[in-house]
């Protein structure tokens, strides 16, 4: 087998590899993203539910 045989399957492989690993840390930021979009909606509708719970002061009835 040729010297550079071995050197282009080995450099092959490694951007093979690099590129699968680059394309699941896509997968997984936008994962992430996705989850932390959705969680800042979920706080912030809280949020305003709470802050306009709170302003609604009816009048009390006391005898």
């Amino acid at each position: 087998m040729h010297p550079f045989t071995r050197t282009f399957i080995r450099l092959t492989l490694l951007i093979a590899l690099a590129a699968i690993a680059l394309v699941a840390v896509f997968f997984i930021v936008k994962i992430v993203l996705v989850a932390a979009v959705l969680a800042a909606v979920v706080i912030g509708g809280l949020f305003l539910y709470n802050l306009i719970r709170r302003r609604v002061n009816l009048p009390a009835v006391r005898s």
